[in-house]
């Protein structure tokens, strides 16, 4: 048995998910493809996503990427494997738990479960760097990952598309800073009341940027041929990187 199996089976038996994490430590797994996992929270609730690790020493930055209903899109796998070739664990919850769009069910209490109990795995990885923990979602995942925006393990938050003509109830206690990505052209994100969610954030001075894409719908989802931009998708990505950059690495 090799030392890093040998290593990897001790800390499974203390209950970390280490044969997963340690082993792509030593040797990281392609970027372009994730590796299954299954998380658990300190309540030993159990979450489902894909792992990807950069290459190089750690401890790393990390993003946790929460889809739509859609579940793990090109889009979001695309976004995962672009923050793993820049040098960041990522995490992409699975919350459809493998299931198509419309075979899965979930409620917004598994959701909030299942986000908590992935959450709770980046925080626990010893390749991990303590407050440098990012969160990504889009459409109703963007929800969720505001809602992360509020736990002290979370350093930043960027959304794309989030449908923003519902309250949130829970802005008011989040600390971390927001990256907002709009499009124009989207009825449930209109340019009113994108207007209005920013006042809200900037109200008790929060930090918050805002990018709002005119004649746009659905800019960057290139399973979507027909509103699918590449140059508003490739400037989103890279805007939301000098993002996390600057919200996660220059943290100690």
């Amino acid at each position: 048995m090799t030392l890093v199996l040998r290593a990897a089976l001790k800390s499974v038996l203390h209950g970390a998910l280490a044969l997963a994490i340690i082993g792509l430590a030593v040797a990281p797994a392609h970027a372009q493809s994730g590796i299954r996992i299954h998380m658990h929270g300190q309540d030993g609730y159990a979450a489902d996503g894909l792992l990807y690790v950069p290459t190089g020493q750690g401890p790393f930055a990390a993003i946790m990427l929460v889809p739509d209903e859609r579940g793990l899109t090109r889009r979001v796998t695309d976004s995962a494997a672009s923050f793993a070739e820049a040098g960041y664990i990522v995490v992409a919850v699975d919350l459809n738990r493998g299931l198509s769009e419309g075979a899965a069910t979930r409620s917004d209490e598994q959701v909030r479960l299942d986000l908590d109990a992935a959450l709770a795995f980046l925080a626990g990885q010893s390749n991990v760097r303590q407050h440098s923990i990012g969160a990504m979602g889009w459409g109703s995942g963007g929800i969720g990952a505001l809602r992360l925006a509020a736990d002290a393990k979370v350093a930043a938050v960027a959304i794309e598309s989030v449908p923003i003509s519902q309250e949130f109830p829970h802005l008011e206690a989040m600390h971390a800073p927001v990256l907002g990505i709009f499009a124009d052209h989207d009825a449930t994100a209109t340019p009113q009341s994108i207007k209005a969610f920013e006042r809200r954030l900037r109200a008790p001075g929060k930090s918050v940027s805002i990018k709002v894409y005119s004649g746009a719908d659905g800019f960057d989802d290139p399973e979507d041929t027909v509103h699918y931009k590449p140059t508003e998708s490739a400037e989103a990505r890279r805007l939301t990187l000098e993002f996390f950059a600057t919200q996660l690495h220059a943290r100690p």
